[in-house]
């Protein structure tokens, strides 16, 4: 950042960073930001530029957007800023946006488009993947809940998420496909410490192999 008034910056931003750390002292207490003079043959951003990037990380939303109507507590849609880059001549932002609700994906992507078209950019899309909507009538979760139920005396703790599986892939390929989500218990996911117990691989498989049974009975 280019300023004939060093002294004046590192104040200012002394004073934003006291109160970044206070808000975020409780989930994050190890925050540092530091402001130090350096020679440099890079050209920094002009005014307009500037000003219409801080007017683009103003204006994009990012976190929560909406919950289920159908299922309590459970996030709809969102998205968050994962990388943000500043190159030679743009910034850019990168957000992933998660929705089991088509309609409601498709909302947002125009959302972002307009805000960006407004301050002269431009969005991409890409990585896209389906949403799985949520079936209030589903046989086959009637059918797993049943075998569930008298395979292991109680009732099965049913869950929705909000992440993308590949039961969207699937349930946008075949119309009307009527799908469930399981699988054995499986610890510190996408992380290098990731496990799988195997003793339930045993209890998943036979289960499913029940639920085929009972299915097959039409």
């Amino acid at each position: 950042v280019k300023t004939r008034n060093p002294k004046s910056l590192k104040s200012t931003v002394c004073e934003i960073s006291e109160v970044i750390k206070n808000d975020y002292s409780s989930v994050d207490d190890g925050i540092v930001i530091d402001v130090k003079e350096a020679a440099s043959k890079e050209k920094a951003a002009n005014a307009d530029s500037t000003e219409k990037a801080v007017a683009m990380l103003s204006a994009l939303p990012c976190g929560l957007i909406s919950m289920s109507r159908d299922i309590e507590g459970l996030p709809e849609t969102s998205l968050n800023l994962g990388i943000l880059k500043t190159e030679e001549s743009e910034i850019s932002a990168e957000f992933c946006i998660r929705s089991s609700v088509l309609l409601k994906k498709e909302e947002l992507k125009n959302r972002l488009a307009l805000i960006m078209r407004a301050i002269g950019g431009k969005v991409i899309s890409f990585g896209d993947y389906p949403a799985w909507e949520y079936k209030k009538d589903s046989r086959l979760r009637s059918v797993m809940t049943e075998v569930y139920e008298k395979m292991y005396k109680n009732e099965p703790v049913i869950t929705a998420i909000h992440g993308g599986v590949e039961c969207g892939l699937f349930s946008d390929k075949i119309d009307g496909l009527d799908c469930v989500s399981i699988g054995p218990n499986l610890k510190d996911i996408h992380t290098y410490r990731e496990s799988m117990s195997i003793s339930s691989v045993k209890r998943t498989w036979e289960f499913l192999l029940e639920v085929l049974n009972e299915l097959a009975k039409g």
